[in-house]
C-alpha cells in the first residue's frame, strides 16, 4: 500500500462538476465514505462535511485540504451505519472502480463493494448516490463497477449515465453511471 498519492489518481477529478449537478437539495451533511481526493466534496456547499477513507495519503490530502472538514480512517461500513438513518444527510458513495491493490484498500471483488454498500443501505432514511463507472464492457476490468451497477438498476430506476467526452481513461471517454434513491 502507498503512503504518498499517485501521480494519476483514479476518480471523480474531472467528474465531480457534472455528478454535483445530480445532488439532492436541502441536505445538511455531506459524507464521503470512500474519499480519494474528495472533489466532489467542493460542490457540497455550505454543509457539515465529513470525509474517511482508509488510506494515508488521501487523510492527509483531505485535513490539507478540507481544513473545516471532518476527516476519518474508518472502514466505509463504519461510516455508512453513522449516518444511514439521519434523513438530512447525503452519503456519496464511490467506491473504488477497479481492483488496483497498491492504491486502494479493496474487497475481494468490486462486485462485493456494490452487494455490501447495497444490503449496508437498506431501510436508510438518508439521501444517497452510488457512483460507478459507465461501459458495460465485461473485457475491460475498469468497467467492473459498471456491471455491477447495471444488476442493480432494476432495482433503482434512479439511473444517470454521463461521460465528460474531453478526457480519457485507459483509451476510453471517463464516464460515470450512478444510482440513487432520490
Amino acid at each position: 500500500m502507498l503512503d504518498t498519492m499517485p501521480k494519476r489518481f483514479f476518480g471523480q477529478t474531472r467528474m465531480a462538476r457534472q455528478t454535483a449537478e445530480y445532488f439532492p437539495k436541502g441536505f445538511k451533511t455531506y459524507i464521503e465514505p470512500f474519499a480519494g481526493k474528495a472533489k466532489n466534496a467542493e460542490y457540497a456547499g455550505d454543509v457539515k462535511v465529513h470525509l474517511n477513507d482508509l488510506s494515508t495519503w488521501s487523510v492527509k490530502y483531505c485535513k490539507e485540504n478540507y481544513p473545516e472538514a471532518k476527516v476519518t480512517q474508518e472502514d466505509y461500513a463504519t461510516i455508512i451505519n453513522q449516518y444511514k438513518y439521519d434523513p438530512d444527510a447525503f452519503i456519496l458513495l464511490d467506491p473504488p472502480w477497479i481492483k488496483i491493490v497498491e492504491y486502494t484498500f479493496t474487497e475481494k471483488k468490486v462486485q462485493d463493494y456494490y452487494d455490501k454498500i447495497i444490503k449496508l443501505l437498506d431501510g436508510c432514511k438518508c439521501k444517497w448516490m452510488l457512483l460507478g463507472a459507465a461501459n458495460y464492457n465485461n473485457n475491460r476490468p475498469k468497467e467492473q463497477s459498471s456491471l455491477a451497477l447495471k444488476a442493480l438498476e432494476s432495482k433503482f430506476p434512479n439511473t444517470v449515465i454521463f461521460n465528460d467526452r474531453g478526457h480519457i481513461l485507459h483509451s476510453t471517454p471517463i464516464g460515470v453511471r450512478f444510482i440513487k434513491n432520490y
